[in-house]
């Protein structure tokens, strides 16, 4: 199965271990949930989702290891067709997650060991429909990191990265290599720049504990304060564009994950409110509500439940 231009949200339930698509509607432009995958019988604690373009293929992390689910006629695999194994040191491998490079790596965080570890993928598929994972780099935290690697986002439509420690409250921004690094790497394993909370000092912020890039725009989301932080080139904007979000029903939600929903159209997850509002125009400048969604009954949603499998313009 194939995702174009943001037209599929997946939400994990991370108690469950299971996923509801929804898929928008192109009379509307709503999003409708239209199944539920179980992935119970395969992993434990689901953290993070995201979708190979190549492919077509479900990724999740969860309990230390990454799984890959490849498409069928309606839906994925419900058993994994295999595993990326975690790297020695592992502790939280998985817990976060993000396609870069239109779909050629694969960023996979673990803020236990403060790494990311970066996987270049082959979807040449042979007759066991396997895909080849291939570990090109990993990024270690800075000293002093806390949970560098909680949470994950490309920036841009190259292999630009962002990387939330949200102990720390900082973000920090890598891009590709250059001539001057090793051509077996993937990203300058030196960040470009460092984004801090604008209106928090000294660090004390949950800032980074949820990251997307929506409309050439990286938004950022904070905990403590619950509010949502835009970024454009990479240089922070007025500080009157950091938002508290609210939904329908004006209960403040707090940003636990967010996800681009493409066409401008931001999802934030609150997992306590059993909930994901979807805002548009989030061009700098414009941040507003669109609509609300709620998963099937009987959900339960953790930290990690909200993701989004929207790739890029390779689709």
């Amino acid at each position: 199965m194939a995702n174009t231009n943001g037209s599929l949200l997946m939400v994990g339930d991370y108690g469950d271990c299971t996923v509801t698509m929804f898929r928008r509607d192109p009379k509307n432009g709503e999003l409708v949930a239209m199944a539920r995958l179980s992935l119970g019988g395969s992993i434990v604690e689901l953290h993070a989702l995201a979708i190979l373009p190549r492919s077509g293929a479900l990724v999740a992390g969860g309990g230390n290891s990454v799984y890959v689910y490849l498409p069928n006629a309606s839906s994925f695999q419900t058993q994994p067709n295999q595993t990326i194994a975690a790297p020695a040191g592992s502790q939280w491998f998985g817990c976060s997650l993000a396609v870069l490079d239109g779909g050629a790596v694969l960023a996979i965080g673990d803020w236990g060991a403060r790494r990311v570890s970066l996987w270049t993928i082959s979807d040449e598929r042979s007759q066991s429909r396997r895909l080849e994972f291939t570990l090109a780099q990993t990024l270690q935290g800075p000293p002093g990191s806390n949970r560098f690697g909680c949470a994950l986002s490309r920036l841009g439509h190259e292999a630009g990265l962002a990387v939330g420690d949200s102990e720390s409250g900082v973000v920090s921004l890598y891009r590709q290599e250059r001539a001057n690094v090793s051509d077996n790497l993937v990203l300058d394993p030196q960040p470009f720049q460092i984004l801090t909370d604008p209106k928090v000092a000294n660090g004390e912020s949950s800032f980074g504990s949820s990251l997307s890039f929506v409309h050439n725009v990286l938004v950022v989301g904070s905990l403590d304060p619950r509010a949502l932080t835009l970024f454009a080139n990479q240089s922070e904007v007025a500080s009157d564009h950091q938002y508290e979000v609210d939904d329908q029903l004006g209960t403040k939600l707090t940003p636990y994950t967010l996800s681009s929903v493409g066409e401008g159209r931001l999802a934030v997850g609150d997992f306590r409110q059993q909930r994901v509002s979807i805002w548009n125009g989030t061009a700098i400048g414009s941040l507003e509500l669109e609509s609300s969604l709620r998963v099937f009954e009987g959900t339960t949603l953790d930290d990690s439940a909200y993701l989004n499998l929207e790739t890029d313009e390779s689709l």
